[in-house]
């Protein structure tokens, strides 16, 4: 009985300690191609709700890796979502009314999920609303949104051959 309490004990420990794994930085960043088709673009990395899908030869953008899932900036298409009662609007553009307004991920894969944060903003920020949904406006995925691919379907873009003479 001591020795599977052990073990359920140490195994709770493993779990524990490959969720607080950091995020590492992915060399100031590169670019990706990726390899697969209709790859799904996530929320969050491993279970997060699917946002958008892309296909070779299509790019992205990579900041970090984590434990085979790459961190990207949002693609072309993508969007976020804000709370519209935290946002004044003039025309296409809004500012943000409130301090640590949540910034949510957007999806019209799975319309019934916005439940991942991406980011927050505070007062004076500004957003660049591209529609609604519900209670919420459709943004321009702000700094600090970030998306999630897994790194089996990407590959970094070789860099070009230089072209001056040696």
């Amino acid at each position: 009985m001591a020795s599977r309490w052990l073990a359920l004990c140490l195994s709770a420990w493993a779990v524990v300690a490959a969720q607080a794994q950091t995020t590492r930085p992915a060399e100031e960043g590169y670019t990706g191609v990726l390899t697969g088709t209709r790859v799904y673009v996530r929320s969050a990395p491993v279970d997060g709700y699917p946002c958008t899908q892309l296909s070779r030869p299509a790019r992205v953008r990579v900041v970090a890796e984590r434990a085979g899932w790459l961190k990207i900036l949002p693609p072309e298409g993508c969007y976020s979502l804000i709370s519209k009662r935290y946002v004044r609007v003039q025309g296409k553009r809004g500012t943000v009314t409130g301090n640590n307004v949540l910034v949510r991920a957007g999806s019209d894969l799975a319309p019934g999920r916005m439940d991942m944060v991406q980011t927050r903003l505070n007062a004076g920020a500004t957003v660049t609303i591209l529609g609604e949904r519900k209670d919420y406006y459709k943004i321009v995925p702000p700094p600090g949104a970030y998306l999630w691919i897994s790194g089996r379907y990407v590959r970094p873009l070789a860099a070009a051959p230089s072209t001056r003479p040696a």
